[in-house]
C-alpha cells in the first residue's frame, strides 16, 4: 500500500493517514485530504446556513427520543464540562437568559399558582390532628441545610403521596422523608413502599 498521496484540492503530498477511506477508488482513499474536506464542508455549511438549519431540525424531530437519551447520557458522564458550559453560556448571554426566564415566569405563573393552591388544599385536607408540625418544620429545615452544604437540591417528600392514583397518604410527620430533588422527580406520586 502507498505511504503518501497528493491531495487533489490543496496539492500537498501527505501521509495516507490524512485521507478518509473510500471504497470506489483504486487506492481505497478519498481524493482530498481530511483537512480540505473539513474546510470545504464548513464553508458549504456557512453558505447554506438555512438548508443546514432545516436539515438539523428535521433530523432532530425524526430522532428526538434517541437524541434526548444520548444527551442525558452525555450530561451524566460529563457533568463538570456541562456545568462549566452552562455557566459560560449564561455569563455570555445574560440578556437572552433574562428574557427567557421572564417569558417562562409569565407563561407558567398562572399554572404554578393554580398548582400551589391545589397542593395546599390537598395538604390541608390530608393533615391529621395528631401530626407533629414541629417535626415537619424540622424536616424542611434539614432539607434547606443539606441543599446549602451539598450544593444539590434536597426536598421534603411524602413517602405515600398525597395525590396517588390508588392511595392517598397523610400530611404528617410519620409520612415524610428528606430526599434529593432528583429522587423526588423520579419517584413522583407513582411509587411508595409496599405498593401493590
Amino acid at each position: 500500500m502507498i505511504a503518501n498521496k497528493q491531495c487533489a484540492k490543496c496539492g500537498e503530498v501527505k501521509n495516507t493517514d490524512e485521507f478518509y477511506a473510500r471504497k470506489n477508488t483504486k487506492d481505497g482513499l478519498g481524493y482530498s485530504c481530511k483537512r480540505c474536506l473539513i474546510k470545504s464542508s464548513q464553508e458549504w455549511n456557512i453558505e447554506n446556513a438555512e438548508k443546514v438549519k432545516l436539515r438539523d431540525m428535521l433530523r432532530y424531530i425524526k430522532n428526538k427520543q434517541q437524541q434526548s437519551t444520548l444527551h442525558k447520557k452525555w450530561v451524566e458522564n460529563n457533568r463538570d464540562k456541562y456545568n462549566q458550559y452552562m455557566r459560560d453560556w449564561r455569563k455570555n448571554n445574560k440578556e437572552k437568559e433574562l428574557l427567557t426566564a421572564k417569558k417562562a415566569r409569565g407563561i407558567s405563573l398562572d399554572r404554578r399558582m393554580a398548582n400551589n393552591a391545589k397542593r395546599r388544599a390537598v395538604a390541608r385536607n390530608a393533615t391529621q390532628l395528631w401530626a407533629n408540625m414541629f417535626i415537619i418544620a424540622e424536616a424542611h429545615s434539614l432539607a434547606r441545610e443539606r441543599t446549602r452544604l451539598a450544593k444539590v437540591k434536597w426536598v421534603v417528600d411524602h413517602i405515600v403521596p398525597l395525590r396517588g392514583n390508588t392511595v392517598c397518604g397523610f400530611h404528617a410527620h410519620t409520612n415524610i422523608q428528606v430526599i434529593t430533588q432528583k429522587q423526588n422527580l423520579e419517584k413522583r406520586h407513582l411509587l411508595w413502599p409496599d405498593m401493590p
